[in-house]
């Protein structure tokens, strides 16, 4: 189920949803702040299941003086980075501290006059000494603040039928795809933010020249500042197709062409295809419609052959497809199809192709005539 088709009920069960509202961080917050701009209708689901989730009996924790002091430093240091950004860029974008904030953004009225983040930081922490008796906690580990925040790798996957986007903490966007995984550490290094995939997913990178953004995908490694590109690395390709629509990026990697490795740079329009097998690469220009078009619920086949159809589908839809026999001839499919059932794709493929088909669950079985 989607969160599109979420109760109040479905809100307050969801792991991730409550450690929003509990423990929220820039990465959430990022994302719920774009949900909810593309599902203005669910704004008031949210806010009743977030007050529900605060209202459930949850462990009750003393402050101490060092944890006190631990978060208040840490709300300095939002601030200097806060105002650090700010020095450098007029335009950057605001992310909201929580769940209440979002939900709540359309009615803030925001004056034109911005009072100073050091006398905001000064009324929160006397706020947090006199509140200090008891703060709610759900699994938060609150750590001295001389020391330094332990990184930890997330994953991010999607099963097959399941695309979704990954909002990150720098900014970055991530469309993932079908039967794909993303992993990161949390947070990203202070002078590089590496990210590993395995399946295809599109990058809208945050741009920050001093902190390269890259992406690993077996001995491949795609670097960007700011940016965008497609990168298709399934596990059961023959080739790595790494396309660029905007900005610049670098392709590095090992390569049996020449002596030294692989270093290529691609210009928006640009299209990197990196063999496996041999380790030899090609590089072309691409139609960014037809790269990009999973992103929109369009599959587009072009000269696919059967074993290509077959994948494309099983991750499409979170199916298996067998074949009862085998086709006298070989497959050579163009074709589109546009937010199409499964039914009706394999209806059409079968006038194409002259087969039967019957679809029992999650099964599909396929005879030729």
């Amino acid at each position: 189920m989607s969160y599109k088709q979420y109760t109040i009920e479905d809100f307050v069960m969801d792991i991730e949803f409550r450690r929003w509202v509990l423990e929220p961080d820039k990465e959430l917050n990022l994302f719920w702040e774009n949900w909810l701009e593309d599902n203005p209708d669910k704004v008031e689901i949210i806010r009743e299941a977030i007050e529900v989730i605060k209202k459930l009996p949850v462990e009750k924790h003393l402050l101490s003086p060092e944890e006190i002091n631990t978060i208040t430093q840490k709300i300095e240091n939002e601030i200097d980075e806060f105002e650090q950004s700010n020095t450098a860029s007029n335009g950057g974008t605001v992310i909201p501290l929580n769940a209440d904030s979002i939900v709540n953004k359309k009615q803030i009225h925001v004056p034109a006059q911005r009072k100073s983040p050091r006398l905001i930081a000064a009324a929160a922490s006397v706020i947090l000494v006199l509140a200090s008796a008891y703060l709610v906690y759900q699994k938060v580990d609150l750590k001295r603040s001389d020391e330094k925040t332990a990184t930890s790798m997330m994953t991010k996957e999607n099963p097959k039928g399941q695309k979704s986007n990954i909002f990150l903490s720098d900014g970055t966007k991530v469309i993932l795809n079908a039967a794909s995984k993303i992993s990161y550490p949390k947070p990203f290094d202070p002078d590089k933010r590496i990210v590993r995939l395995e399946g295809e997913a599109f990058f809208e990178v945050a741009k920050e020249e001093d902190r390269p953004f890259q992406v690993i995908t077996g001995d491949i490694t795609t670097i960007a500042l700011g940016t965008s590109f497609n990168i298709n690395a399934y596990n059961n390709n023959e080739e790595i197709d790494i396309a660029l629509t905007t900005g610049s990026v670098k392709v590095e990697g090992e390569s049996n062409a020449r002596e030294d490795k692989l270093s290529e740079l691609l210009v928006p329009g640009e299209a990197l295809i990196y063999n496996l097998t041999d380790k030899t690469t090609v590089k072309k220009k691409f139609d960014k419609g037809e790269v990009t078009a999973w992103q929109e619920g369009v599959i587009y086949f072009k000269n696919a052959n059967e074993n290509e159809v077959k994948k494309r589908l099983e991750n499409w839809y979170g199916i298996e497809i067998s074949f009862a026999n085998t086709r006298s001839g070989s497959w050579d499919l163009t074709a589109k199809f546009d937010n199409q059932s499964l039914k009706d794709v394999l209806i059409s493929l079968s006038y194409t192709m002259d087969f039967d088909f019957s679809i029992e669950e999650k099964k599909v079985m396929i005879r030729y005539r």
